[in-house]
């Protein structure tokens, strides 16, 4: 495999944390910075509102995965899943924040 070697022993961290919680939550965070940057739209609410909205989607598509009987297992497909559920997240926040604005 040809990767920068930062990456390589990034991906490596990853695999030692395992499969629960702490993996969920460092991957939710860069999910949700990336469903940020790739968002349409004015991007008007904090770096914390990100993370918590990346944790959030990681949950949500790590839930949702686990419902329809689907194995989420390595931090590739556990990204993959959080990035899908951060952006739903991040379009419904942009959603009702854009709804909120348009009152005043």
């Amino acid at each position: 495999m040809n990767m920068p070697v930062e990456f390589a022993l990034f991906f490596q961290y990853l695999r030692e944390i395992g499969n629960g919680w702490p993996l969920l939550v460092v991957i939710g965070v860069f999910a949700g910075v990336i469903a940020r940057a790739m968002s349409a739209g004015p991007r008007n609410h904090s770096i914390l509102v990100t993370c918590v909205l990346g944790i959030a989607g990681a949950l949500l598509g790590a839930g949702t995965a686990r419902w329809f009987g689907l194995n989420a297992e390595g931090p590739g497909m556990l990204f993959l899943l959080a990035l899908a559920g951060s952006l739903i997240l991040v379009y419904l926040h942009n959603r009702i924040a854009r709804r909120f604005r348009h009152r005043d």
